[in-house]
């Protein structure tokens, strides 16, 4: 049974990291051929405010690695970064951009796409500095992000649930209380 659960378990942390990296972007543009980043070219550039995490009690310093999830706060939306292996995605207005890491002269450059044109103006970055709980991005749009790392990500994704290699046991789930189960047919009838 509990191999059945760890195995399951697994399985849903594959699914789980696959669709946060992959997202459900789209290449369409709206076909209308407007430059989205033209627009803001000439706004000034801002920086956001980290989203402190859990673990934030200073700065460890030191080239840490790009991937790992980073959070940032930005005209007051929260921003979501995912780096796994050379796979980015970001998270913006229940948005999710898909794309690469890419070498950009020397530095590391994120590529995304974004669905129907959402997001333009994030669409290219350069990362400026990354430090183990710090990353500054520098996008097209003219935006300089600061993020603050949320938790560590894998160097790249696991293929099957094997590759996740020995799991925590998974604690026998627990009695549904008295009562508990005619207040679920009464709401979902």
């Amino acid at each position: 049974m509990r191999t059945a659960q760890r195995m399951t378990g697994a399985a849903a942390a594959v699914a789980a990291v696959a669709l946060l990296v992959s997202g459900c972007g789209s290449s369409d543009d709206g076909g209308d051929g407007k430059d989205a980043g033209a627009d803001k070219a000439k706004d000034t550039q801002r920086t956001a405010d980290p989203t402190p995490s859990a673990d934030e009690a200073g700065d460890g310093g030191g080239k840490a690695g790009l991937p790992g999830v980073w959070a940032a706060q930005a005209g007051g939306k929260k921003l979501v970064l995912t780096v796994v292996g050379d796979a980015a995605s970001l998270v913006r207005d229940e948005k999710v951009c898909t794309g690469r890491v890419m070498d950009s002269g020397g530095k590391d450059g994120l590529v995304l796409k974004c669905p129907g044109g959402v997001g333009e103006d994030r669409t290219n970055g350069t990362v400026v500095s990354v430090a183990e709980k710090t990353l500054k991005v520098s996008w097209n749009g003219g935006a300089t992000d600061t993020y603050g790392r949320v938790s560590k990500a894998p160097a790249k994704l696991p293929k099957s649930p094997g590759d996740l290699g020995e799991l925590p046991d998974v604690p026998d789930m627990p009695d549904v209380p008295d009562g508990a189960k005619d207040k679920l047919k009464d709401i979902t009838g």
